[in-house]
This record gives C-alpha cells, sequence and structure tokens, in this order.
C-alpha cells in the first residue's frame, strides 16, 4: 500500500508510493505508468494518456473532525498543446471490500501550455463516503472520454499533496 509522508495533516504521495492493483473489482485497472520525467530526466511521474481511463491509487486515513479532502495536484502536458486544453480527473474511494464510491468529479485543470501547473481541487468527505477516523484507498484518473477532457496525449502528474479541514 503507498503511503503518506508529512506532518499537521499536510500530506504528501510521491509517485513511488503510489499504487495500482489488477483486481477484479476495481473500478479502473488500467494503470498511470510510473516513469522519468522526459523533460527532466531526474524526476519520477505517473502518466496518463488520453486513449483510455488511467489511474493512481493512494491509502489515507481521515483525521477526526474533518468535512473536507482537498488535493494539490502538481502536473504537466506530456507534450506542448497548440493552446489551452483540459484535463478531467475523477475520484473513487474504497468504502469496503469490492466497494467502491463514485466516481466523484475534481473539476476541469487548465493546462495553458507545457510548464508545470499545480491545481488544487475538493471534495466533502460526504460525496466520497468517507467518513473522519476512517483509513480509506482512493483511485484517482483521468477521464478522456469526456467531452471537456481536450489534451490529446499524455498527462505527467509528479506527487499529490493531501489536505483534510
Amino acid at each position: 500500500m503507498g503511503g503518506l509522508q508529512g506532518v499537521n495533516g499536510a500530506e504528501r504521495v510521491y509517485c513511488p508510493d503510489m499504487f495500482m492493483s489488477p483486481e477484479a473489482g476495481w473500478p479502473i485497472t488500467a494503470d498511470a505508468l510510473q516513469g522519468v520525467d522526459p523533460q527532466s530526466q531526474t524526476g519520477i511521474m505517473r502518466e496518463f494518456d488520453d486513449d483510455a481511463e488511467h489511474a493512481i491509487a493512494f491509502s489515507i486515513k481521515v483525521p477526526l473532525a474533518t468535512t473536507t479532502l482537498r488535493l494539490r495536484i502538481p502536473g504537466r502536458a506530456g507534450d506542448s498543446p497548440a493552446g489551452p486544453e483540459n484535463i478531467v480527473l475523477r475520484l473513487h474511494a474504497r468504502v469496503g471490500v469490492g466497494l467502491w464510491t463514485g466516481p466523484v468529479a475534481l473539476g476541469i485543470l487548465n493546462l495553458p501550455n507545457d510548464m508545470t501547473q499545480s491545481h488544487s481541487v475538493a471534495s466533502l468527505l460526504n460525496a466520497l463516503g468517507l467518513t473522519p477516523g476512517d483509513a480509506a484507498q482512493l483511485l484517482l484518473s483521468r477521464n478522456p472520454g469526456s467531452a471537456s477532457d481536450t489534451l490529446v496525449g499524455r498527462w505527467f502528474l509528479f506527487e499529490l499533496g493531501v489536505n483534510f479541514s
């Protein structure tokens, strides 16, 4: 299981800590491949292509007395888009053996160019079926089947910032 690193409720999930499972019963089984960022040749990233809905998973512990999950999502287009493009991200939560909520739409992320952009999105815990105090697995995916996902090609994710309020 991928873990979180951090203090005071603000956590980071690094690409090597993200995981996928080929298990039947997961809503998405296409893994966002892990590799070296071709631009920097040093950073580890996850690649979400436009040919299928790719995903990564990670584990969290929901703190007590919280109602909202916030994600900070630093990423960039894999290739220079001709103009501003969008991607659509969704989130599923595992709430029991073989039981998943979602997908919960996280909104449309605008990519004006191929430079790294950091986006912030939020979801109420009850929309994900999560309860404070629970441990959970989350599945983050790019939905290239959405008409609002206009980026042709790859989108790279570098890490996730996770916070609760």
